[in-house]
């Protein structure tokens, strides 16, 4: 066909040759809303939506005429010299099939035949597939009740979250739709009444965040449709002291959208069925000075409370800790920079929601670092056990301001779900290490990460991907029990994405004999002195991990990873009270793992 005629005449016929009377025929023009001049088909393809629609009804023969207005303009006439256009009918089966629904309609995207005359033939099949599914919570919760909009798949920019229906000038142009109703304790759905494909679902449930759902072709497996609870945001404004306000506003949107809500703060505000997701919040206010917008985390279904908003105070700073970190027990240390170093102005919880505020701050640089609980660290070489998450930034607080800080992973990180396994059984909780090598002689390892697991092993990181790390793991001494530190790898990359691992304590071990110079055996006897008896990953240095051994004779160092070498550090007394010590840089590699192999130290008097 040469251009778009004034005039387009077509037919509706079945896959037999038999009139289809009485269907809703559609022509949709497709294009780009957001480049008037570029003509349609060009760039992406995921931003071709309708420009342009116009329907007729096919008559008694499944003839249909429609007359275009002039209006339809040189984009729809570029449109149909290019084929950048979509038919759809709507109709209803003779006689029904099983598996349609009661009301035996159908919508589809029909074959389109173009005649030598500009004519249309649209030939639709007997036979419609349905979409079969599940929708569920966040919580993989069956939702009961939900309704669920049917599409054309070139609809799915106008649909798009961001993009609400009041908005965008692609929502003039949304094609015919198909709307059920379910109800199913399972939350089950069997949406009848398709042909052809791809169609996109606009999936909606009270109380639930919406959801559109992509390239759905009928007939194929049937969805998992997650719709994440809706949450609650409340809070207080105040002003500088403390008193209520009056003509104050709080503006909440999710960010990345242009729509947003506002409530009034009598000083209490309150924003129920919030879709979950990043929220920035935002003041409108007359009277006083309004503050920094900030965003926050709100997650399914939380009641997040914000607190006291003040309006009007200067010098704070607002803090608020990506998600990925939530869920465990976490601590803020706030340290003013001062010359030669950091001073520790105060250390306190971090809020579950992950959002706080510091206040009373003088004009200054501060650094915030966010870490878990300094607990059960040893004496000896503290910084490969400090908490280590990475969430560490640097402000600087002018007078009368206030500063808002997001604290998140390293961009290009990955998040690495883990678990350490103790020779099959589960036993926690460890403190992970992931600890990166200088490769400079004497410069020392740089803890990239460092987290504690929950009871049964379970860790998430957030790392950087490919790079060579030591994964260590500590036990504190407890119940009786003897501390226990072991590597779990030597040399471990975090892969390109986010992933899961396992790692096991590894079983190699040595079996230690102490010799002099001369060949004679030293028994060992005696305790520890300074926690002496200590072997570590040689390639870490000995004041990075070194380790207590048990004191027993003859002396065992068991949980190594194979092929891993080790250096060794012993201190003892003879039988005879004399004192000794192991000569230095003293090395051997782990045998296989089960596997136990003596390893004979020199010892020479300290």
């Amino acid at each position: 066909m040469s251009g778009l005629a004034s005039e387009l005449r077509g037919q509706v016929l079945w896959e037999d040759g038999s009139f289809v009377s009485g269907a809703l025929v559609t022509l949709r023009v497709l294009g780009r809303p957001d480049q008037a001049q570029e003509p349609p088909g060009v760039g992406p393809q995921s931003h071709r939506q309708a420009i342009g629609s116009f329907a007729s009804y096919s008559d008694g023969q499944g003839g249909f005429r429609m007359k275009l207005p002039e209006a339809a303009g040189p984009r729809a006439e570029q449109a149909a010299e290019n084929h950048d256009w979509e038919w759809v009918v709507e109709t209803n089966l003779e006689p029904a099939l099983p598996n349609v629904s009661a009301s035996t309609s159908i919508l589809a995207l029909p074959q389109v035949v173009l005649g030598k005359d500009g004519s249309v033939q649209l030939k639709l099949s007997r036979e419609a597939l349905p979409i079969l599914g599940q929708v569920v919570d966040d919580l993989g919760e069956p939702i009961p009740s939900f309704q669920i909009d049917a599409y054309p798949a070139s609809d799915v920019e106008a649909l798009r979250p961001d993009l609400p229906f009041s908005s965008g000038p692609a929502a003039d142009f949304l094609g015919p739709k198909r709307h059920a109703n379910f109800g199913s304790p399972d939350g089950g759905f069997a949406f009848a009444g398709f042909q052809g494909g791809p169609w996109c679902l606009w999936v909606h449930a009270e109380g639930h965040a919406n959801q559109l759902i992509e390239d759905v072709q009928p007939g194929t497996d049937p969805l998992r449709i997650v719709l994440p609870r809706k949450g609650t945001v409340h809070g207080s404004v105040r002003g500088p002291k403390g008193e209520a306000t009056s003509g104050s506003y709080v503006r909440l949107a999710q960010v990345g959208s242009s729509y947003s809500i506002r409530a009034m703060a009598q000083p209490e505000f309150d924003f129920p069925n919030v879709d979950p997701g990043t929220l920035r919040i935002s003041s409108e206010t007359y009277e006083y000075l309004p503050w920094q917008p900030f965003e926050v985390e709100l997650l399914p279904g939380q009641d997040l409370d914000l607190g006291e908003l003040r309006i009007g105070l200067q010098g704070l700073i607002r803090v608020s800790v990506s998600p990925v970190y939530l869920g465990r027990a976490l601590e803020a240390t706030v340290s003013r920079v001062v010359p030669g170093g950091l001073e520790q102005m105060r250390r306190e919880p971090v809020p579950l929601a992950g959002y706080f505020v510091i206040e009373g701050l003088d004009p200054g640089t501060y650094e915030i670092e966010i870490h878990e609980p300094f607990e059960g660290f040893p004496t000896w070489s503290p910084t490969l056990w400090a908490s280590e998450l990475g969430l560490r930034r640097r402000v600087d607080l002018q007078a009368s301001a206030e500063v808002w800080v997001r604290l998140e992973p390293e961009a290009g990180w990955v998040r690495i779900e883990g678990r350490v396994v103790d020779h099959a059984e589960a036993t926690g909780p460890w403190r992970v290490s992931f600890v990166a090598l200088s490769g400079a002689p004497l410069q020392p390892p740089v803890v990239v990460q460092c987290l504690s697991t929950d009871p049964e092993g379970r860790f998430a990181a957030c790392l950087p991907p490919h790079q060579k790390l030591f994964v260590l793991a500590r036990q504190p001494a407890a119940n009786s029990q003897p501390e226990r530190i072991v590597v779990l790898d030597g040399s471990w990359s975090a892969p390109a994405g986010d992933a899961r691992v396992a790692w096991s304590v590894p079983r190699a071990a040595f079996s230690v004999r102490f010799e002099t110079a001369a060949g004679e055996q030293v028994d060992g006897s005696g305790p520890p002195i300074q926690n002496g008896r200590r072997y570590f990953p040689a390639a870490l240095g000995e004041e990075a991990a070194a380790v207590s051994a048990q004191d027993a004779t003859p002396w065992r160092i068991d949980e190594l990873l194979p092929g891993l070498a080790y250096g060794f550090i012993a201190k003892g007394t003879s039988s005879d009270g004399t004192s000794w010590i192991t000569v230095p840089n003293q090395q051997a590699v782990a045998p296989a793992a089960g596997e136990t192999q003596q390893v004979v130290l020199r010892v020479t008097s300290e």
